[in-house]
């Protein structure tokens, strides 16, 4: 467009010094008139092809943009099947160490099938709920339902470790400052003893058997760090027989009040662990978890 643009003008700057020059005629006249539509008509052509050039590089640009994102489209949909690979193995993984019965339940969860379980945690009169058991240590009913479906509260579970025929059962559940979690209720046995008083069994049925305990401790366990020793609770499954005594003593020790309730090395105990919703240990700690010890009777 440039180029045709300076050739036209120079042409009519040229008649316009003839015409100073040698004077008006009607030749001169008539020859500056042509050379005007010429430079006109140049310029428009120049217009023109810009236009066209333009137009073709959009359309190059649309083509590369649609290129990019069907590739997109297709990398997502790469990344979304190896995802799919994996749960379906991890899933496929899982039944391999469950029972007949846990496989159903499982296949239930999966196909969105509404579940109906005998398995129930009551503590006193202030909890009442589904009792769910961890099989495989990934905290799956941390944050998801009986059936499924993901959720913040989840539903208390059984430590993957454990079971009522050992020394040493836990129990899982969230508390919040917010929601209607599951253990929040824990929360009024902190520094508690009237509450207490008034609430101190616990009754578990699970798979046809109904177990019940007697609390005889409430504390929390702050921990700076995953290696602190306020977590061997957690950690530590097997004890000898004095060492087991020692512990649960060691437990009762702790209690923010006393229970009057004794403990000895026969006991089987269970704990119920949730977080801390108190002021003086809420996000203030690596864990602060409110613990709630329990005899068999």
């Amino acid at each position: 467009m440039k180029k045709w643009t300076i050739i036209s003008s120079l042409c009519v700057i040229l008649l316009l010094c003839n015409i100073t020059v040698f004077g008006y005629t009607e030749e001169s006249y008539l020859n500056l008139i042509n050379s005007l539509e010429n430079a006109k008509t140049s310029f428009d052509f120049a217009i023109k092809k810009v236009e066209e050039k333009n137009e073709e590089e959009k359309l190059e640009e649309l083509k590369r943009q649609e290129e990019l994102k069907r590739l997109e489209e297709l990398k997502q949909q790469e990344e979304l099947k190896k995802q799919n690979a994996k749960k379906t193995l991890k899933n496929e993984e899982k039944k391999k160490s469950l029972t007949n019965v846990e496989i159903k339940a499982v296949n239930n969860i999966e196909s969105k099938k509404e579940i109906t379980y005998d398995n129930r945690l009551q503590v006193s009169n202030i909890i009442n709920s589904k009792l769910m058991k961890d099989t495989t240590g990934d905290n799956y009913y941390l944050n998801h339902s009986i059936t499924g479906v993901e959720d913040g509260i989840g539903v208390p579970y059984i430590d993957y470790r454990t079971d009522f025929n050992m020394r040493k059962t836990i129990i899982y559940g969230h508390s919040s400052k917010t929601l209607n979690a599951p253990f929040q209720a824990l929360q009024k046995y902190h520094n508690n003893y009237n509450f207490y008083k008034n609430n101190k069994y616990i009754t578990i049925n699970y798979n046809g058997k109904t177990y019940k305990y007697e609390i005889f401790s409430v504390y929390v366990a702050v921990a700076q760090d995953r290696y602190s020793d306020e977590l061997e609770y957690f950690y530590k499954m097997n004890y000898s027989n004095s060492k087991w005594e020692e512990t649960i003593n060691l437990y009762k020790s702790k209690s923010q009040y006393d229970t009057g309730v004794s403990v000895n090395k026969d006991d089987k105990i269970l704990i119920l662990q949730t977080c801390s919703m108190d002021d003086q240990y809420y996000h203030k700690y690596y864990r602060a978890n409110l613990l709630i010890f329990a005899k068999l009777i």
